[in-house]
């Protein structure tokens, strides 16, 4: 099966987040979080911070998203 849709960079993950609302203080902190994470197990920490579907609630931060990922590692371990 040959797949339609080419993988996107880091950087350009990055900046689909950042078009769609999210507050991205420091690129480089974003890069490291989806490299170590990555964007599909990230994206399940999205909908309370969203208005919609692709729509970040204003005032969202990426800080925001990763400390409820923290919370939500620490309670497995």
């Amino acid at each position: 099966m040959k797949y339609q849709k080419p993988p996107l960079t880091f950087k350009e993950q990055c900046e689909i987040l950042q078009s769609r609302g999210l507050i991205i203080t420091d690129d480089s902190v974003a890069i490291e979080a989806l490299q170590n994470i990555n964007y599909y197990r990230l994206s399940a920490y999205f909908p309370p911070f969203q208005i919609q579907k692709d729509l970040f609630n204003p005032g969202t931060t990426l800080d925001d998203i990763l400390s409820l990922y923290e919370f939500d590692r620490q309670l497995c371990y």
